[in-house]
């Protein structure tokens, strides 16, 4: 591992030279990540770590479950765990023949993504597919009798018979972070749900990003496509030869990473965690809102946090929050609307053209990147 390690920081060592651009900054710290991930102590510890988080979460624990480890057995490189029987979420379209609701398996992941995000501070940074296990757990006690059924229960499509559990593996590649940063990617999240640009360009800068105004002007539109910001930028590209593109988003990027001694690292692994649930949620049939339900995670992270706070909040401050609350819904209004047309179009296409691939919401999005790279290439 350490030849790879090595290979990996002189490769961006180069890059770093060659584009003039700090790729640099990150290397240290994914190596170092990298590391923990082969030493399986370290992975007992993390998993430990996210079980006690669990255990305490009455909306989650009877849907998440963490396989016990054998500490007496588990060393450095060797780990044991107890057996699981199930199947694994890469199985996409075999889940819904088993009996599985494919709905209620995104929720569930996404759920449990953001309340690590934003509400503890402790995140599975590789949960891809194959370190997800699903299966059925039965309710029914030793007596005969069977559990109570909550209202998360009846949202999340538990019944008094059966519970879906997912079981999450390999916990090597963690992400641990304090509430400072906890709480500022969560208002980063509600300030974008707020169409707050005042407050997504503070903590954009505050995190060392240069080009903040263009950076936001694309995130608080619900589609970068409309952005106007985004449009300019992308008729300026398509009229410039390829070395011209090139050294515009080079000079694009230097600026960007500006200060990259107040970039958050976390960024970098919990960025790539959220993309692969997105994947996930694409191969699922795009059955939820992802995004609203990471707005409404940030949203009660911060609410739990500001609770003490907001108790000594002057007339003009509640006036500004009851305003901000009520932006919030509405965009969040839009976002449920674009997704249930989108959900709409997709199932009316298969009744009438049972033949015919349509794309859904996250396919649509997936094709957009692919077509701003198209430009830029």
């Amino acid at each position: 591992m350490w030849l790879d390690l090595l290979n990996y920081r002189y490769l961006m060592k180069f890059y770093e030279w060659f584009f003039e651009i700090p790729f640099g900054i990150t290397v240290d710290y994914i190596c170092d990540k990298l590391k923990e991930e082969a030493d399986f102590t370290i992975e007992m510890k993390n998993g430990e770590l996210l079980d006690s988080y669990l255990k305490n979460d009455s909306e989650l624990n009877k849907n998440i479950y963490i396989p016990k480890y054998y500490k007496n057995l588990t060393k450095k490189k060797v780990l044991v765990t107890e057996w699981i029987d199930g199947y694994s979420l890469a199985e996409y379209e075999n889940l819904s023949k088993k009996g599985f609701n494919l709905t209620q398996l995104a929720y569930l992941i996404f759920k449990f993504h953001a309340r690590q995000v934003f509400s503890w501070g402790v995140v599975h940074c590789d949960p891809h597919p194959g370190n997800m296990i699903v299966r059925f757990k039965d309710n029914s006690n030793n007596n005969g009798a069977t559990n109570t059924t909550s209202i998360f229960d009846w949202f999340t499509f538990n019944n008094n018979k059966k519970t879906t559990e997912i079981v999450l593996l390999d916990h090597g590649l963690f992400e641990t972070y304090g509430d400072t940063f906890r709480i500022e990617y969560a208002s980063f999240w509600k300030a974008f749900m707020e169409a707050d640009t005042k407050k997504l360009i503070e903590i954009t800068e505050n995190w060392g990003f240069g080009s903040s105004e263009m950076f936001v002007g694309m995130m608080s539109s619900s589609n970068p496509h409309d952005s106007k910001e985004f449009k300019k930028q992308m008729e300026e590209m398509k009229n410039k030869s390829y070395f011209e593109k090139q050294k515009l988003i080079k000079e694009r990027m230097k600026n960007f990473l500006k200060n990259t001694e107040k970039f958050p690292m976390a960024l970098t692994f919990i960025s790539r965690s959220g993309r692969i649930i997105q994947g996930v949620n694409k191969k699922l049939g795009a059955p939820v809102n992802r995004i609203n339900i990471m707005a409404d995670e940030a949203i009660r992270a911060i609410s739990i946090h500001n609770s003490n706070i907001i108790k000594n909040y002057s007339l003009k401050d509640r006036l500004n929050l009851i305003n901000r609350y009520l932006i919030y819904n509405f965009i969040k209004s839009i976002t449920s609307l674009i997704f249930i047309l989108s959900k709409l179009r997709v199932s009316i296409y298969h009744i009438i053209f049972p033949n015919y691939k349509v794309r859904n919401i996250e396919e649509i999005i997936s094709d957009s990147t692919e077509e701003m790279n198209d430009i830029l290439n």
